[in-house]
């Protein structure tokens, strides 16, 4: 049976007829924009935890790629202004040591990983560095014949969050809380997690998802103010605030410690109180803004080097 255009008030008929009645409920053209998208594509945390364990995925086998350079000692030519640049600022690392870390000193050249040696050089070059390895044709063959880890392991490494952390020191209460951050109160189950994410990566339904298109998050209506509170806000408030106080410390140490040509590179801002109170989202994800704007990551995170490295 046909609707009765005239008791039914949401039938709409045309795009005129969908203007006045947004204007009859006093909705505006970017609420209206913005309802309908969030509708359409169900822009919610769940969506947005998919995007991040994807990223974080790519991220972990962009930087096993890229080693494949140390470690089967493949030459790579470079572009010659970026090769000088590189070469100049690699043997800068003592410079990096004594003046920016001044801590326990970290000869990233001598662990012969060429993903750590990027920060002896200027961000705006890891791009064009990144690329130039991808392109080369020793290291395309070597991440064909399977090289690099299996995806299962690389599921494995980003379910536990140890990007950056020994297995040895895995601390699993620190894990959980880096669930909880997406999804307050729900029981982890690692072993879970980790076929979830392996399904994701090779089931052909989800190859779609695995696109710069998808992992932009600028596309996204008010991209930048998506965000939510952190789940242990409330009890955990004077603590947030004592790494506030202890963090702004240190920004304004490393403020006058940072030579005036590194500013641009080494940005230490002061936290506010919304900076530890909220997640912010885009912070997880993929940006072309990262160092300041130096660093445009789907410079390298086009879709053939996904492709590639997947």
């Amino acid at each position: 049976m046909a609707k009765d255009y005239k008791k039914d008030p949401t039938t709409i008929k045309n795009y005129n007829e969908l203007i006045e009645k947004l204007k009859l409920i006093d909705v505006s053209p970017q609420e209206a924009y913005s309802l309908a998208y969030k509708n359409k594509f169900n822009y919610d945390v769940r969506h947005f935890w998919t995007m991040f364990r994807i990223t974080n995925y790519l991220k972990s086998r962009m930087r096993d790629a890229v080693n494949l350079k140390s470690e089967y000692n493949i030459e790579i030519t470079y572009p010659k202004k970026i090769w000088y640049l590189y070469y100049k600022e690699l043997k800068e690392e003592k410079w990096y040591n004594n003046k920016i870390w001044q801590g326990p000193l970290n000869n990233y050249k001598k662990g012969g990983k060429f993903w750590e040696t990027l920060w002896y050089v200027d961000p705006a070059y890891w791009s064009d560095l990144i690329n130039a390895v991808l392109e080369n044709k020793e290291i395309i063959e070597l991440i064909k014949t399977k090289k690099m880890p299996k995806r299962i392991d690389t599921c494995r490494e980003v379910s536990l969050f140890n990007e950056w952390i020994e297995e040895k020191e895995i601390n699993f209460e620190w894990i959980e809380q880096e669930y909880h951050k997406w999804f307050p109160g729900k029981k982890v189950d690692l072993y879970q997690e980790v076929q979830n994410l392996h399904k994701l990566v090779t089931d052909k339904r989800h190859k779609y998802k695995f696109s710069p298109r998808y992992l932009d998050i600028r596309k996204i209506p008010k991209w930048k103010k998506i965000r939510w509170q952190r789940f242990d806000w409330g009890e955990e408030e004077s603590r947030y605030m004592s790494f506030i106080e202890q963090s702004n410390k240190n920004s304004k140490v490393m403020q006058k410690r940072v030579p005036a040509y590194a500013k641009s590179t080494y940005i230490y801002k002061e936290l506010n109180i919304d900076d530890m109170r909220y997640i912010k989202v885009a912070n997880y994800l993929l940006k072309n803004s990262w160092y300041g704007g130096k660093v445009n990551q789907f410079k390298y995170y086009t879709q053939k080097n996904i492709n590639l490295i997947r």
